[in-house]
């Protein structure tokens, strides 16, 4: 799995809550949601690090492996929600003057101090799931079974086939299984290696609790997209999607069983058309 190593902390830079011009904080709630925002006054000076301290921020040099510095979480004692900072805004605050005597920044202005908005909502307790999604849908599909060596009666030996139209079926379940990692700084080989094969270990989806068995996921491909964060630091979006059989991937229908069964090669191995790969090295932990 890719190893996430979160940190929490609190603020460290100095700050002043403001009561004035506007009081904070302020709250808004719903029955599904819930933001909160504060109005914070900073030197100048320290306000690239308190911002970078309320955004958090995702960083590292390896593909399984990454520090995730998590958003700041409101402390205030009456709010029990899991409050986070999603983003913040600034205005200059105090009497203007030229940033330097001369050159081009004698035309920038600095200010003593910044008041910054800064907003929150609620988020997951659960700090590992603020950088992945999921989606699952399941559905059923009906499957027919061959009627060879299949008999309406249990005499020794049978002498009642099932004839050419009273093939039995079954139902089995299939569906479709995305997991999105929403903030991550490299990306390992196993994303384009490991396309096409199954897994070789249970799978467990996080969110909805549910485990996939051996053989049953099947790693499609993923969609990648990249950006810039806000410490202008290169981060990547990977939406992974894996196909679900519970019947299995890599066995098939065979005349006389109601499980599925495995096929062999002229030398008596296993033939699976399926490679097989540990598909947990795609999930965060």
């Amino acid at each position: 799995m890719i190893t996430v190593r979160t940190h929490d902390y609190p603020l460290i830079t100095p700050y002043e809550e403001m009561a004035l011009p506007q009081i904070s904080p302020q709250a808004s709630w719903t029955l599904s949601s819930g933001s909160l925002t504060r109005y914070l006054k900073v030197l100048w000076n320290d306000s690239g690090s308190l911002v970078r301290e309320l955004l958090g921020y995702v960083g590292g040099t390896s593909g399984t492996s990454f520090d995730f510095f998590l958003p700041h979480k409101y402390g205030g004692h009456y709010v029990e929600a899991n409050m986070r900072v999603i983003g913040l805004s600034w205005i200059p605050y105090g009497q203007s003057s030229a940033m330097s005597s001369g050159g081009e920044l004698k035309n920038y202005l600095a200010y003593p101090e910044m008041i910054l908005t800064v907003n929150y909502e609620i988020a997951s307790d659960e700090e590992l799931w603020m950088l992945f999604d999921e989606d699952l849908q399941i559905s059923s599909e009906f499957v027919t079974i061959p009627g060879r060596k299949l008999y309406w009666d249990n005499a020794t030996p049978p002498t009642k086939p099932l004839g050419e139209d009273e093939a039995p079926g079954m139902i089995y379940s299939k569906g479709e299984w995305t997991y999105t990692i929403k903030r991550i700084p490299k990306i390992r080989n196993e994303f384009w290696s490991y396309r096409g094969k199954v897994n070789d270990a249970v799978v467990t989806s996080p969110k909805y609790a549910t485990t996939f068995a051996i053989g049953t996921l099947l790693y499609e491909g993923m969609s990648i997209t990249d950006g810039i964060n806000n410490l202008g630091d290169q981060e990547f979006r990977v939406e992974s999607k894996f196909a679900y059989n519970s019947l299995t991937w890599n066995k098939f229908p065979r005349a006389g069983y109601s499980d599925m069964q495995p096929i062999y090669n002229s030398a008596g191995a296993v033939f699976k058309p399926y490679k097989e790969a540990d598909l947990t090295d795609l999930l965060l932990e």
